[in-house]
């Protein structure tokens, strides 16, 4: 009995060691003032490895970070005072406030075209690395994120997926693909007002596109937005009189408005 609870006392042990390091290295990282460019590149690279690592940390153990709140208290303090130090730094490196490092344009497509060739070929972990190196020297590089973007939709990896997807639309707001395909991510969550106000979004940068009206349309229904519904109803007889679902469309918002 002794000999168990030992190993379990041990255990926890190490597994808090880890947190803790990998906690105080990832921010520790991030508060670092850096002005050499080529420094700032690869601190970039390491933040990124640094907060994938943690999660992965925090998904594999997390019965053990839930076994240890009590002691995560005693840290709170310190941790907010890190947590402040890590929002002033994306403060100062948001997108729009910072420059990107120079760069030979060719060189950077040479890369994202590696990179695609070995996302064709399986090669997932390779085009990771290389789509991080080019963030790391572009950060503002569009091409660069969705190539990641794919890479964790390959693996499955739908938190680094969204993480993303979310950056892209920072950096592109108008990029109505990738809401598209957001919205869609957030039915297989059953989040449909996300999804609504994904569509909602797509339309207002792509007002006359059948399938995002179907999806607008849909998602509206879904939630009881009847007044988009209807409009998107009206658009989408304009531009698509074919499309099978109108009277389906039509229908329901008749029966939701009794």
């Amino acid at each position: 009995m002794l000999n168990i609870l030992g190993i379990i006392f041990i255990t926890v042990g190490v597994g808090i060691w880890i947190f803790f390091i990998v906690k105080k290295r990832s921010v520790v990282l991030l508060i670092q003032p850096e002005t050499d460019p080529k420094a700032k590149s690869q601190r970039v690279k390491r933040d990124i490895y640094a907060q994938r690592l943690e999660r992965e940390l925090s998904e594999r153990f997390g019965w053990l970070r839930r076994s240890v709140q009590i002691i995560k208290i005693w840290f709170q303090k310190s941790h907010q005072l890190a947590v402040t130090k890590v929002k002033n730094w994306e403060r100062s490196y948001s997108v729009s406030g910072r420059d990107e490092i120079k760069l030979n344009d060719t060189v950077v497509e040479n890369m994202l075209s590696e990179a695609r060739g070995r996302i064709l070929k399986g090669k997932l972990d390779e085009a990771e690395k290389e789509l991080i190196e080019v963030i790391s020297l572009r950060p503002k590089n569009e091409a660069a994120f969705l190539l990641l973007a794919e890479v964790y939709e390959e693996r499955a990896q739908w938190d680094n997926w969204l993480e993303t997807v979310q950056f892209i639309l920072k950096l592109a707001p108008g990029n109505h693909a990738v809401r598209a395909r957001l919205a869609e991510y957030w039915i297989n969550k059953k989040q449909l007002a996300k999804a609504f106000k994904e569509y909602e979004l797509c339309l207002k940068y792509a007002p006359n596109y059948p399938k995002y009206l179907d999806g607008g349309i849909e998602m509206a229904l879904e939630i009881g937005e009847l007044t988009p519904a209807k409009e998107w109803v009206s658009k989408l007889l304009e531009v698509n009189p074919q499309n099978e679902k109108i009277a389906e469309f039509s229908k329901r918002l008749v029966e939701s408005e009794k």
